[in-house]
């Protein structure tokens, strides 16, 4: 379609379609006629890769990251990503490169480098089948959340701290407050 070959011209050098107002070129007639509002001051901020122009900046700046998704500037040196944000190229690299430290499913035991990969992974034995409980058949979809349910039913030794005997049902909540003591340590020590 004609269409479809105008925006095929808009990525390659030809472009044929002059301003007659500034010496500026594109490659359809659309994009000259949208430019021109430039010129009339109807639409004063216009877009540099393509001439496209916008009444406000700030529809002129989510114009541009079209752009910049289709240049995807940032490329990991470790794989075959590439992103159009410094920011999510550093995420990406944290979590897929730093340590390689495994993210593992608590239901299988598959291994991950992406939490993203992860979850997907974790929806697919959700889908399958509700984890119960083996006291009252209350179901759960995730692991932790059953555990968790399932001290309830148990009178399972709390976790103590070493240090100070405070007594925690949760793991995480332990060893964030054993950190607590250290950072104590620390101050005491400087």
């Amino acid at each position: 379609s004609g269409t479809l070959k105008t925006h095929e011209k808009s990525h390659t050098s030809e472009k044929t379609y002059k301003c007659p107002v500034c010496t500026k070129v594109f490659a359809s007639p659309e994009s000259v006629q949208s430019h021109r509002a430039v010129h009339n001051g109807k639409k004063p901020f216009e877009c540099d890769a393509c001439g496209k122009a916008f009444t406000h900046a700030k529809d002129l700046r989510s114009h541009q990251r079209v752009h910049l998704r289709k240049k995807k500037g940032y490329k990991c040196k470790r794989c075959e990503r590439s992103y159009t944000r410094l920011g999510a190229l550093r995420t990406h690299h944290e979590r897929s490169h730093e340590e390689q430290k495994p993210l593992l499913c608590l239901e299988c035991g598959d291994a991950f480098t992406e939490l993203d990969s992860l979850r997907r992974h974790e929806r697919t034995h959700k889908e399958q089948k509700p984890l119960l409980c083996s006291e009252c058949g209350e179901a759960f979809t995730e692991l932790d959340s059953l555990r968790r349910h399932e001290r309830t039913h148990k009178e399972q030794k709390p976790l103590l701290c070493s240090e100070c005997g405070k007594a925690f049902t949760e793991l995480d909540s332990l060893r964030q407050h054993e950190r607590s003591h250290k950072e104590q340590k620390v101050k005491v020590t400087d």
